[in-house]
């Protein structure tokens, strides 16, 4: 319990020693990636069946922010290609959902997708 205990405080001193943001943004997406996963998916990635297209995005969406969030855990300085490939999984996401949504959440991811875009990029300047 202690070996993880230190894990975590050297963790969390890496990370409070950067110079952005970076990683609370990572940590966010991977929490997103799988609340609404789950929560839209109606849980198929638990029992391990695909249920179609949607299955295969919000995995893989949830591979790459994970992949990204180890990437700036293991990295110290800014990365803009980090973020930007960030900002693409975000937006792609938002996008397939919103073009194969079938319930009254399509208005709503419609205005995500047009407006995320331009909030992150100014997150980013």
């Amino acid at each position: 319990m202690e070996a993880l205990s230190n894990l975590f405080a050297r963790v969390r001193a890496r990370l409070a020693s950067r110079p952005d943001t970076e990683h609370e943004q990572a940590l966010v997406r991977v929490v997103i990636a799988i609340v609404l996963g789950a929560y839209l998916l109606d849980l198929p990635a638990l029992s391990l069946t695909f249920q179609g297209p949607d299955s295969f995005v919000f995995i893989a969406y949830l591979g790459i922010s994970l992949l990204i969030l180890g990437w700036v855990m293991a990295s110290s300085p800014i990365s803009h290609f980090r973020r930007c490939a960030g900002l693409v999984a975000d937006v792609s996401t938002i996008a397939f959902s919103d073009f194969n949504a079938t319930t009254d959440l399509s208005s709503t991811l419609g205005i995500t997708t047009a407006v995320s875009p331009y909030i992150q990029i100014a997150v980013l300047a």
